[in-house]
């Protein structure tokens, strides 16, 4: 019974999310309107209207191959300052626990990218990956999931 709740919440936070990118569908400043993001690896990042003080809520779902906690919503929140972007990712939702958390860096690139640096801690370790990723506005993502 509780994992048919933890599913329906997350279900309800990924169709909030998306119900939320309607105002976003032909906007033209993404940084302050929110959308969705796809970096180079296919994976997905859904930002929900960004508040006055810069804050936004959304959905991150990981499709980077080789790695943990795939194809899976999980609750990401950030902030933006002007072209300034930082969003954290908690690898645990109710389906899946990685034990591990990422935070992403960087700045919107014109209005269709953000570019940032990662850092990814882990649970019970010293070692802290780094990487960087690419994400680029997906207007099109965008229509097709108010579609469904």
């Amino acid at each position: 019974m509780n994992k048919i709740v933890a599913c329906l919440r997350t279900f309800l936070t990924v169709f909030t999310i998306m119900f939320m990118a309607t105002s976003v569908v032909h906007a033209k400043d993404h940084k302050s309107t929110g959308g969705v993001w796809v970096n180079e690896l296919g994976s997905e990042l859904y930002i929900g209207a960004v508040a006055p003080n810069g804050l936004w809520k959304g959905v991150y779902i990981n499709k980077a191959s080789g790695t943990g906690c795939q194809n899976s919503p999980f609750s990401v929140s950030g902030y933006t300052n002007g072209t300034a972007i930082g969003f954290t990712v908690n690898w645990s939702n109710a389906a899946l626990n990685c034990q591990s958390i990422t935070s992403w860096t960087g700045n919107y690139s014109g209005s269709t990218s953000i570019v940032t640096d990662w850092n990814l801690s882990v649970n019970n370790s010293t070692t802290i990956l780094k990487g960087s990723d690419t994400f680029t506005y997906q207007a099109m993502k965008t229509q097709s999931l108010l579609k469904k």
